[in-house]
């Protein structure tokens, strides 16, 4: 896997969740149908340490299940409904683990942002973080699909680079004041080229095109979550390189 690549113009957020049951099989194989070339997903870890994919830390919104999500064995996520929720065409819907969401990209052909979701339990977290790890450290060399691997944890992050020196990372920020961002930018900075990131990945609600300006160390800006053609097309004209959207069909609507 190459260590810096080049992001799309847009990567679909966890999948086509507009079409389908989001961070499922179907949204993934469809945000393909529908011309995506990348993806976004997010990682959990079970209660026997398998990993699955899911975006809530809770089960209620997006299956049939309650409770932390990571407090249940694989066997009992499996049992669940992850698709009525979204339509009763989707019933047969199952939380996907990570291997099978990788054979299924590697099957179509489909890239992915993959973020490991930290929940602040450090040793949860950190026990999280290898697991992806040695996951990916399997994958054969000449893989033919790119994974670019990001966290808000910076913590995860350094495990990540540490286990997997050779990585494509993407450092996330929920940036909610700027003057907080503006004060604690020099650690940031500083972070981001020690790890080698190439993205930072960052809301677009907190971006002006000054502020895209103060990015200029990041080597690719990526922007969550964007969802109209007007803030798209000012967010690429500032300079950000890549747009996460629940629209997958998003860039058709920039001409």
């Amino acid at each position: 896997m190459k260590k810096h690549i080049t992001l799309p113009k847009l990567i679909a957020h966890r999948g086509a969740k507009t079409y389908a049951p989001e961070n499922s099989l179907s949204a993934f194989k469809l945000a393909k149908q529908k011309g995506a070339s990348w993806v976004e997903f997010d990682v959990q870890m079970s209660a026997d340490e398998h990993l699955f994919i899911l975006h809530d830390d809770d089960l209620r919104r997006t299956t049939n299940g309650k409770g932390l999500a990571r407090e249940h064995i694989l066997a009992e996520l499996k049992t669940l409904d992850a698709g009525s929720w979204f339509n009763l065409n989707f019933n047969n819907e199952k939380i996907p683990t990570l291997e099978e969401t990788i054979d299924c990209l590697n099957k179509i052909k489909l890239s992915a942002n993959l973020e490991i979701k930290a929940c602040g339990d450090s040793e949860y977290d950190a026990e999280l973080a290898k697991k992806t790890c040695e996951f990916l450290k399997q994958l054969p060399a000449d893989f033919p699909v790119q994974i670019l691997v990001s966290s808000f944890s910076f913590e995860v992050l350094q495990i990540v680079r540490e286990h997997l020196p050779n990585w494509p990372l993407a450092m996330l920020l929920e940036v909610n004041k700027w003057t907080h961002f503006v004060k604690h930018r020099p650690e940031i900075k500083a972070l981001y080229q020690d790890l080698d990131c190439t993205s930072l990945n960052i809301n677009q609600d907190i971006l002006t095109k000054d502020r895209v300006r103060d990015l200029d160390f990041a080597k690719q800006i990526a922007s969550y979550t964007v969802n109209k053609p007007e803030r798209a097309k000012a967010l690429f004209a500032w300079g950000v390189n890549c747009l996460f959207s629940d629209q997958v069909n998003l860039l058709d609507k920039l001409d």
